[in-house]
Parts: structure tokens; sequence; C-alpha cells
């Protein structure tokens, strides 16, 4: 999305080590939702999580998630703890592990009416894993019309297609 930040040349590394890595950029930037909707247009696994170049996944995260959603077929997006960060180096090292907690499922329509009666939005981002047969079912694309809320609308969405379930415990993503 015509980052300066140098997270390009950085994502071009890890394609160069790393096969399973595509990187697509824009030349001049889109806008986010434009970046996030073709991030979801590009999935091509069983699985996607929308990750920024300043957030992070703690160790784990994928492994924890994937093997969630593996055990309970029923469930379309799972997602735990996000920690806020300014830098990596004053992150707490000591709050990203632990032992996993009982994971909380919920049907799809008692997350979606919990969401509204609160008012809040419980996911930023890269805490959440998504079904990429979920994200397909539900069309994949956020409304650049809600630049506010059109994440929350995605999450509102994809609960309308299946259970969403909660991961209590050790953090899955800093989020800055």
């Amino acid at each position: 999305n015509a980052s300066t930040d140098g997270s390009l040349a950085l994502a071009e590394q890890l394609a160069r080590a790393h096969p399973n890595i595509r990187v697509i950029s824009y030349p001049d930037n889109q806008g986010i939702i434009c970046s996030l909707n073709r991030c979801y247009a590009e999935v091509r696994g069983d699985y996607a999580v929308l990750l920024c170049a300043d957030d992070r996944l703690v160790p784990g995260a994928l492994s924890r998630s994937v093997a969630f959603l593996e055990a309970h077929r029923r469930v379309g997006m799972v997602y735990g703890p996000a920690l806020d960060f300014g830098s990596i180096e004053t992150v707490d090292q000591s709050r990203l592990s632990g032992p996993p907690r009982a994971p909380l499922i919920y049907d799809g329509v008692s997350w979606i009416d919990a969401r509204c009666r609160s008012g809040k939005n419980p996911i930023r981002a890269p805490e959440a894993m998504v079904r990429a047969s979920t994200i397909a079912e539900v069309g994949g694309r956020l409304d650049p019309r809600s630049p506010h809320t059109s994440d929350l609308n995605m999450w509102l969405r994809l609960a309308s297609k299946g259970d969403v379930a909660f991961l209590p415990g050790p953090p899955i993503a800093l989020y800055r």
C-alpha cells in the first residue's frame, strides 16, 4: 500500500526465504479497507489472519488457533486477548505466556446479540483467525462506506454463519 516504512522490502525478503509467502503491493496508497479486502481476496489456505505490519503475533498463537478450529468445525472465527504495545522492547515478556484456560464458545446469534447490546467491538484484527470458507460465505469484503466500523460489520457477518470462540489465557497478539 505504498508504505514508506520498509515493510515492503522486509516482506520481499521473507518471500525469498519462504516460498509460501506471496507479496502483493500497491504503487500508491489505496487505503486500509482496499488493502484488507485484497487480503481477503488472496486467501488460499483454510484459515486467515489479518496482520498489519505494526502488529505482532505471540509465538504459538497460530498453532493454538488452528488446533482449536480443527477440533471445533462449527466455529467459524476464533480470537483471544490482544495486548496494546508501543514498541516490542517495552512488552513485559512475562505477560506473553501462561497456561491456556477453557475456551468460551458462543453460538453466532448470541455473540452478535452481545456485541449489539454492548456497542463494543472486542476484536481489533490480529487476534482473530477465520475460516476461509466462512469469509467466502459472507462475501469477504469490508464496506468502505463504513470506515470506522467495517471490521465490526465483518465480524458480525462471520458470526451469522457459525459459532465464535474466545481463547482466554495468554495473548494471541500484540496490537499497536
